[in-house]
C-alpha cells in the first residue's frame, strides 16, 4: 500500500507540473519523478509478484513503462503521469471491489474447503 500512496503522490505532482509549467521548465521537475517512478515501481512489481497479485502486478508493470516515457522529450508528459494516477487509484480500489463470491474463500478455494468441512464432520461423529 506504500509503494501505491507514494506512486500516486508522484504521478500527482508529475500531473500538476505538467499542467502548471511551460516546456522546458517542467522537466526540472518531471525527471525526477520520473526516476522516483521508476524506482518506487519496480518495487512495487517485486512486491505484487509474491505473492502473486494479478490487477496490482499490472498496474505496477504500467506504471513502470509510463515512468520510463517521462524521460522522453515531448509532450507526452501529461497523458503518463494522468496515466499513474489512474493506475494507482485501480490498484488500491481492486481489493475492495472484489466480488462477493469470492470474500469467503480462502486461497485454496471451494475444494479445500470442502475437504476441510468433511474432515470436521468425520472428527464430530467419531470422537474416539
Amino acid at each position: 500500500m506504500t509503494f501505491r500512496l507514494l506512486l500516486l503522490g508522484l504521478g500527482a505532482v508529475g500531473l500538476t507540473a505538467s499542467l502548471s509549467i511551460e516546456r522546458p521548465e517542467r522537466f526540472a521537475i518531471i525527471w525526477p519523478t520520473a526516476l522516483l517512478v521508476v524506482l518506487l515501481a519496480a518495487g512495487s512489481i517485486a512486491a505484487h509478484a509474491v505473492p502473486l497479485q494479478r490487477v496490482g502486478l499490472g498496474c505496477a508493470v504500467a506504471t513502470f513503462i509510463c515512468g520510463l516515457g517521462l524521460f522522453i522529450r515531448g509532450e507526452v508528459q501529461i497523458p503518463l503521469t494522468a496515466a499513474i494516477v489512474v493506475l494507482q487509484v485501480v490498484a488500491i480500489a481492486a481489493p475492495r471491489l472484489r466480488p462477493a463470491s469470492h470474500a469467503g474463500l480462502d486461497h485454496h478455494g471451494p475444494q479445500r474447503d470442502q475437504q476441510q468441512h468433511e474432515l470436521d464432520t468425520r472428527k464430530q461423529k467419531d470422537p474416539a
